[in-house]
């Protein structure tokens, strides 16, 4: 499971760096833009919470792909990949809980 998460990354930096851009460059832009938007969407409208939760499931149902469950459970045992795919909702939806929590909004 460390292995696919490192080659995950080393993927995402490869990717980064076919633009000639640092990797720590995007991560803060990307950072700052997620912070920026959400702050937005939490300032102006009456019930943030309910559109930030639709917004984290979606994610987590982008990740959820045929294709890719399917190459998932043939390159690991079906104990680890429900641990891959714990491990990659939890990721995903964790900074839409962080910012949540933050603003004191629960559902």
């Amino acid at each position: 499971m460390k292995y696919y998460f490192t080659l995950l990354a080393k993927r995402c930096f490869r990717e980064f760096g076919e633009y000639k851009v640092h990797p720590v460059f995007i991560i803060a832009v990307g950072g700052g833009l997620f912070t920026g938007i959400s702050w937005i969407i939490f300032s102006r409208l009456s019930y943030p919470e309910f559109l930030y939760t639709g917004l984290a499931l979606w994610g987590c149902y982008l990740l959820g792909g045929r294709k890719r469950n399917e190459f998932l459970k043939r390159l690991f045992t079906l104990r680890t990949y429900l641990l891959v795919r714990l491990t990659e909702n939890v990721l995903g939806v964790l900074p839409f809980v962080v910012f949540m929590v933050c603003n004191h909004l629960f559902l």
